[in-house]
C-alpha cells in the first residue's frame, strides 16, 4: 500500500458521484483532509482503462464525491491488485468487503459491465 493523493475524477466509484455530503464538505472546510481516513483504491490495468478513469474505488464514495465537488485531490491508499487490504494497518475506515479475497476481481467486473453498457 502506498499513500498518495489523486484527482477524484480519475477514480471510478460504483455509486453516482452526484450525491454530496454537506456535513463532510463543511468538515473539510474547517479541518482539511488530514483527519479523514484515506480512501482505498487500486489501479485499473491499462488495457481496461476508459473515460479518464485510472483507479477503482474500494470504499469511500462520499469522500470521493466531496473531493470532486471541491476540485481537490483526494488522499488515498493505493493497493496493488491482489494485495491484502488491512484497514487497521492502513488507518482506513472499516468496510464490509475489506476481507473479501475476490474484491479486486468483483470491482473490475463491475467496471467492465459499466463499460459494456456505455458501448450499447
Amino acid at each position: 500500500m502506498k499513500k498518495i493523493s489523486v484527482r477524484a475524477k480519475e477514480i471510478w466509484g460504483f455509486l453516482p458521484n452526484k450525491v454530496i455530503s454537506k456535513s463532510l464538505d463543511d468538515y473539510v472546510d474547517r479541518y482539511s483532509w488530514k483527519n479523514i481516513p484515506r480512501v482505498p483504491i487500486f489501479a485499473i490495468p491499462e488495457n481496461l482503462r476508459q473515460d479518464g478513469f485510472e483507479y477503482i474505488l474500494m470504499d469511500g464514495n462520499t469522500r470521493r464525491n466531496v473531493a470532486g465537488y471541491r476540485g481537490e485531490k483526494l488522499p488515498v491508499a493505493l493497493y496493488i491488485i491482489g494485495e491484502k487490504v488491512d484497514t487497521v494497518k492502513g488507518k482506513l475506515s472499516p468496510f464490509k468487503h475489506s476481507n473479501d479475497p475476490h474484491i479486486y476481481e468483483k470491482l473490475l467486473k463491475m467496471f467492465e459491465i459499466r463499460n459494456l453498457k456505455l458501448i450499447k
